[in-house]
């Protein structure tokens, strides 16, 4: 058994392999180098990729299994401690390595940077209650209760058991600004995929506001509603937003 340390975007790349295969090296990378233990492995996940900009900020802890056979071309090198021990494959035997894995790569652990919440819906019982009155009064407005009345028990109970799908937006904010007409705060985020995205600045206490700074990694957890079928824009999907996380020990 074999461990292996990974940021988002990497981590992205096994997920598209069906977690069969780890990806190329990059030009600057000439070994691969996974690990012979989970203390190891969990040092640098937690350790390093969640203070490192390139890993998203996001550290994955993999596990998988290889054949012994293949890996006896290759001596366990101690590079600190006896727990620090890792194996050095070069970049161009990573495909031959790739075809030894038995079975699927499993993540064991996830850990992301400290992270405050600025945003809760379920907190916000005001907007719910708003949204709920504007859907159930009116066929121009609100949102389309395709899976229980936005913000009610059943509702909740839909995205709990992944009927209504929770997703999440990682990225850094880019721009802090006032949309609409000068009177609507917003934010702008590039996500770890390129997407330029943009939410409303939702908060659920004044102070939460200053949260939102540009070059903060921020996290946006959201479900995709449609609005009324006799709405303005004729039941167009719409992304319901149920939390919103910002990294304040950044900038």
């Amino acid at each position: 058994m074999l461990y292996r340390p990974v940021g988002q975007r990497e981590y992205e790349l096994i997920a598209g392999s069906e977690f069969r295969r780890f990806p190329p090296r990059l030009p600057e990378q000439p070994f691969f180098y996974p690990v012979t233990n989970a203390e190891y492995a969990t040092q640098i996940a937690r350790d390093w990729n969640t203070k490192d900009e390139a890993s998203g900020r996001i550290g994955y802890v993999l596990r998988f299994r290889i054949s012994s056979e293949f890996l006896r071309r290759y001596p366990v090198r101690t590079v600190g401690t006896v727990v620090h021990q890792e194996y050095w494959i070069p970049a161009a035997d990573l495909e031959a390595f790739n075809d030894y894995i038995d079975g699927q790569i499993e993540t064991t652990a996830c850990f992301r940077a400290a992270m405050k919440t600025a945003y809760r819906l379920s907190d916000d019982v005001e907007h719910i209650g708003r949204v709920q009155s504007a859907t159930t009064t009116t066929e121009e407005f609100g949102i389309e209760p395709t899976h229980g009345l936005f913000g009610s028990p059943d509702w909740w109970n839909r995205i709990a058991s992944r009927e209504l799908p929770l997703q999440t937006a990682n990225g850094v904010i880019t721009q802090v600004y006032m949309g609409s007409m000068g009177d609507w705060p917003e934010f702008a985020m590039r996500s770890d995929s390129g997407e330029e995205l943009r939410w409303t600045r939702e908060v659920n206490s004044k102070e939460q506001d200053a949260l939102y700074r540009v070059g903060r990694r921020v996290e946006v957890d959201y479900v995709i509603q449609r609005h009324r079928p006799k709405s303005w824009d004729r039941g167009a999907e719409t992304k319901c937003v149920i939390e919103i996380r910002v990294n304040d020990d950044e900038p």
